[in-house]
């Protein structure tokens, strides 16, 4: 047993070494599984009307083109924000001069000691948005190849299943095909429901921001549907940019109503859109999912953070339809046993090994 659970120790530390070895490989063949399977069901529409090599060129096209009409939508807007980075700037330099003087004022300290401090910080702010933006730099030159990779995804994905058939005994080939099965349809079921939650909270943003008067709303509900995908921590991210936004272009009131705008946002998104969604499709309990996010930063940074949930959830599919892995599926879920069948168990036991001990003392007394 000890000598199980060492090599499956080592062998899960040497995966997680070639994993971030090979992130650059990696996550962009991650990426691409994920847009091939939200894109599987118009490929198989296609395919009953057409060659399968044309209806994959197709479902392809038609994404690349509404990406780039996305692209090309927010572009103006795009420019026209990176315009006005210098003023902003000045302001962002004009707020902080105030903190700065309210805090010493506050504290009794002196502003040249609160200076410092804030720039300490700024120092490492600095360090790990130079190492997030060395690590999208990477991931932006490979969305490149995603078309490619997509493509020829989807079309060896009969090779891909028959290859993992082949890995079993022919008298299991049945099991292993619904299992693939199930995985493509509750992954792709997943992932689609994480598609319409983004476009859902992308409109919602936006229309709010807009209704607020805050500059740049389009955009910035596309981001921070975005940055929602980050599971907990995401939907307080998202709130960051509009709060500045409304802070540096209006006053402290707008950026307030948009701070409650956003805390309205979360509630909508946590009680109707995604229990309807996404977690009707695949439970995962919230202690599985944080571990998930601070495993896939460290290991990827923040790509990594927008995979957590959705590799966390294809793990669950896997384990919930393996015999020998179905525990380790469980604990990952969100199925909580009565407290009542928790305490019978432990009665159970505990009244087990009164009943030991007491036989063990008469058989010592005698």
């Amino acid at each position: 047993m000890y000598i199980k659970a060492t090599i499956v120790l080592i062998g899960l530390c040497l995966l997680t070494y070639v994993l971030w070895l090979g992130q650059a490989i990696i996550l962009p063949i991650l990426y691409a599984y994920i847009f091939s399977v939200i894109i599987n069901p118009l490929v198989i529409f296609l395919e009953k009307k057409m060659p399968r090599i044309l209806s994959i060129t197709i479902a392809v096209v038609i994404a690349i083109a509404i990406v780039a009409m996305l692209v090309f939508a927010l572009g103006s807007e795009f420019m026209h924000f990176s315009s006005a980075l210098p003023g902003f700037e000045q302001k962002v330099i004009s707020l902080k001069d105030q903190a700065i003087n309210s805090i010493a004022d506050k504290t009794g300290m002196e502003t040249y000691k609160v200076n410092e401090k804030l720039n300490q910080l700024q120092s490492g702010n600095d360090s790990f948005l130079g190492k997030t933006l060395i690590t999208m730099w990477g991931v932006g030159i490979a969305i490149l190849l995603l078309p490619i990779y997509v493509f020829l995804m989807l079309y060896y994905l009969p090779l891909f299943i028959e290859f993992i058939r082949r890995l079993f005994p022919k008298e299991r080939h049945e099991s292993v095909g619904e299992i693939l099965i199930s995985i493509r349809v509750i992954t792709q079921a997943y992932l689609t429901g994480l598609l319409i939650k983004v476009v859902i909270v992308a409109v919602l943003d936006s229309l709010g921001l807009f209704a607020l008067g805050i500059q740049y709303a389009l955009l910035l509900g596309i981001i921070t549907a975005l940055i929602s995908l980050i599971p907990y921590i995401g939907l307080i991210l998202s709130a960051i940019p509009p709060v500045l936004i409304a802070l540096i272009t209006k006053d402290a009131n707008s950026a307030l109503m948009v701070f409650a705008l956003f805390a309205v946002m979360q509630f909508i998104d946590n009680h109707y859109i995604m229990p309807f969604l996404v977690a009707s499709k695949i439970k995962i309990n919230a202690m599985i999912a944080i571990l998930a996010l601070l495993l896939f930063g460290a290991l990827w940074g923040i790509p990594g953070m927008f995979l957590s949930i959705p590799i966390t959830g294809i793990i669950k599919i896997i384990f919930d339809r393996i015999d020998s892995l179905k525990p380790w599926g469980y604990l990952m879920g969100d199925d909580i046993p009565p407290v009542k069948l928790i305490d019978f168990f432990f009665k159970k036991q505990r009244k087990k090994i009164n009943t030991q001990i007491e036989t063990s003392a008469s058989f010592k007394k005698i």
